[in-house]
């Protein structure tokens, strides 16, 4: 195992303490549970940059990455729903997304095209996420109105990724298609 799947790893381990932590709803545990989170988010960082500059990718790496960058999120999800009085709109909305990704992921993957690279929108969408995220997990007492409005806006943004991936994706098939075509 290399160290970006070491460090994947890691963060799936950080997935059940930061619920653990997160569930005894104290602002001690909100901020540890923060802490853990915020090491997850700099560990992704991490892991991404070690396998790119060190052509570390590994096929166990392509799963193990997204996997616990999406456990994570999850979580969080979950327990700010549950803990945190956050709208059950945003879980919804983020369970469909990666229900649609994974989905796409896997019909790439059976065509034989690969996976589609992440893209500028697809990363800034990210980093509203973890950042609306990590705030909404620290601050025990956020005003409903205004998480709500900033979450719809990080949904926005990941939504008009989803469609940036989508076109990117039917582009690659249609050229996947011209060259299946030339061969024959």
């Amino acid at each position: 195992m290399n160290i970006p799947n070491a460090i994947s790893t890691f963060r799936l381990i950080l997935v059940p303490i930061f619920v653990v932590v997160f569930t005894f709803n104290t602002t001690e545990s909100r901020i540890a549970a923060g802490i853990i989170f915020f090491i997850a988010c700099v560990s992704d960082l991490a892991d991404g940059y070690i396998a790119r500059k060190y052509n570390q990718i590994t096929p166990l790496g392509k799963i193990l990455d997204p996997l616990a960058d999406k456990l994570i999120q999850l979580a969080a999800v979950i327990c700010l729903v549950i803990y945190a009085k956050l709208q059950v709109w945003v879980l919804v909305i983020f369970v469909l997304k990666e229900m649609l990704l994974i989905g796409g992921s896997a019909k790439m993957l059976s065509d034989n095209i690969g996976v589609l690279p992440s893209n500028f929108i697809g990363k800034m969408a990210s980093f509203c996420f973890y950042g609306l995220l990590f705030w909404s997990i620290i601050l025990k007492n956020f005003n409903g109105l205004v998480i709500d409005c900033l979450f719809a806006l990080a949904l926005v943004i990941t939504i008009i990724a989803f469609f940036v991936y989508y076109f990117e994706y039917q582009q690659i098939v249609k050229k996947t298609r011209r060259i299946k075509c030339n061969k024959e």
